[in-house]
């Protein structure tokens, strides 16, 4: 700590002794974050990834390298680094870290809720505008962005083309990372295509299956008798089967399959506004991991403007009031309103990006698409989802001339009858298996809010008793017997590690 206090106040000129205080801020899953404090009222703020954030040395380098690019040549307001360093066995700090400055302005969270409809209006147009920036600026390659100097001396590939001395290397992207994937050696890049880009997501899949005991994070309870068993043969089985369409399953309009840079997570704590004018953006932070990949995968609405609900009508007609509205309760009323206004938002965005930025609102038809849901739920079939993918692929096999047209070629799959039912046999368990993970998370009370495990200090222990309360009843639940017992205890998705 005291080495990372020296580095920071050595960024902006001083020595360790100007700093007056260090304070630990809220953090995510990935990294450890301090507020630094100057006598003279400057303050900064030292981020030091955790080991689970990414690939030593390529997730700190293209952090630093994307924020300068965002911030210089893509003109989106980002903080600024005033040093980093990504190979952590030369740091004096003894980790990587970045220093940059800190986010003028308060979160948006903080204002959302006052926030008047034209200003919130305001707000989701200047979030378009960043987005046609990021358009604006094309990549040749698919994979996440680095200093050309931090490069040239690798052993990794990398394109010859550079942009204002940056260049596309090795994605940091966490779904070619997490849930054990990191340890399977798998080519992470850079691309060149879209096509090689999703076939290499299906291939890092196979590779994860191939040399894994067990599948993580299951979206169900499976595996107990008369369950789902998810099985490495069922999950190889519908990568082979994507593997012989995926080039069919592609957008047919290529200008949407252009490598982009995006910011996946928008939500209103990654977005820094005006304190006196909430409409006006200071910054937008944590672009961590964030990468270069096809717009058709990149494109998705902000996650600011995400809730609970009904999404709006298709189409660029505007969402109404229920047409019952009058004959409701007051509090029914209140509610229609307020998802009114949601709707309304979410829309705009669609609109504004229709008239703005056709690309983004082409690529958000996409993923409305078979084929769209076909590859997200591919490039996750190690941790779940083989019966769904596969009623997917014999949907597409039964739609293939609307996909390839009348004069298109043959479709490659072949599903007989017995796979159908086979199928619809598996996707009735699978479906059980995930209402059993609901029903237990709901009995733990996490239900209305999406719980994914976290959980205050202070309420720790006492969920903790909690859920073996929750185990106990469970396993008595679903067990007829003490060896199915045994089976429950066993697949119990909640272990500890």
């Amino acid at each position: 700590m005291a080495e990372l206090v020296r580095v920071a106040t050595a960024s902006l000129g001083c020595g360790p002794d100007s700093c007056i205080s260090v304070e630990k801020l809220p953090e995510g899953n990935y990294n450890k974050v301090f507020l630094i404090k100057l006598h003279d009222g400057r303050q900064v703020v030292a981020k030091v990834p955790n080991p689970n954030a990414g690939l030593p040395f390529y997730t700190t380098a293209s952090e630093a390298a994307t924020m300068e690019f965002v911030r210089t040549v893509a003109g989106i307001p980002s903080p600024k680094i005033y040093a980093w360093n990504a190979r952590a066995a030369e740091s004096p700090v003894g980790a990587e870290y970045i220093i940059m400055e800190k986010a003028d302005g308060v979160l948006l969270s903080s204002k959302w809720p006052l926030m008047s409809t034209k200003e919130k209006h305001q707000l989701t147009q200047s979030i378009i505008a960043f987005e046609r920036s990021l358009l604006a600026h094309k990549f040749e390659n698919i994979g996440s962005i680095y200093y050309e100097r931090d490069l040239v001396d690798s052993q990794d590939k990398f394109p010859a083309t550079a942009y204002s001395g940056f260049v596309v290397g090795p994605t940091t992207d966490r779904k070619f990372l997490e849930d054990g994937r990191r340890k399977v050696k798998t080519d992470k890049g850079p691309w060149n295509t879209a096509k090689e880009y999703i076939l290499s997501s299906a291939r890092r899949e196979r590779a994860c299956i191939q040399q894994s005991i067990k599948f993580p994070k299951p979206e169900g309870i499976f595996g107990g008798p008369r369950s789902y068993t998810p099985t490495a043969a069922a999950k190889l089985a519908v990568l082979d089967d994507f593997e012989k369409v995926a080039s069919y399953l592609l957008p047919k309009d290529s200008a949407v399959h252009i490598p982009v840079l995006w910011h996946p997570d928008l939500h209103y704590d990654n977005i820094f506004v005006d304190s006196a004018n909430p409409a006006k953006v200071l910054s937008i932070i944590d672009w961590q991991s964030v990468h270069v990949a096809p717009l058709f995968q990149q494109a998705s609405t902000p996650a600011f403007l995400e809730y609970h609900g009904p999404k709006p009508p298709e189409g660029i007609s505007a969402p109404t009031l229920p047409d019952n509205f009058n004959d409701l309760s007051p509090v029914g009323k209140e509610q229609a309103e307020i998802l009114l206004a949601q709707q309304s938002l979410y829309k705009l965005y669609e609109i504004q990006s229709a008239r703005q930025n056709p690309l983004v609102f082409k690529a958000l038809r996409y993923a409305n698409t078979l084929g769209s849901q076909i590859i997200s739920l591919v490039s996750q079939v190690f941790n779940d989802g083989e019966p769904i993918i596969k009623g997917q692929l014999i949907q597409l096999a039964h739609e293939w001339d609307q996909v390839v047209g009348k004069d298109g070629p043959p479709c490659p799959l072949r599903f007989t009858p017995a796979d159908i039912a086979a199928q619809d046999a598996d996707q009735q368990k699978w479906e059980e298996g995930v209402q059993l993970m609901e029903d237990v998370i709901d009995a733990l009370g996490g239900a209305e809010n999406g719980w994914q495990g976290w959980v205050s200090h202070e309420e720790y222990d006492q969920l903790k008793k909690k859920l073996e309360i929750v185990r106990k009843q469970f396993v008595e639940h679903m067990a007829q017997n003490e060896e199915e017992r045994e089976v429950w205890d066993r697949v119990w998705p909640f272990q500890d590690t």
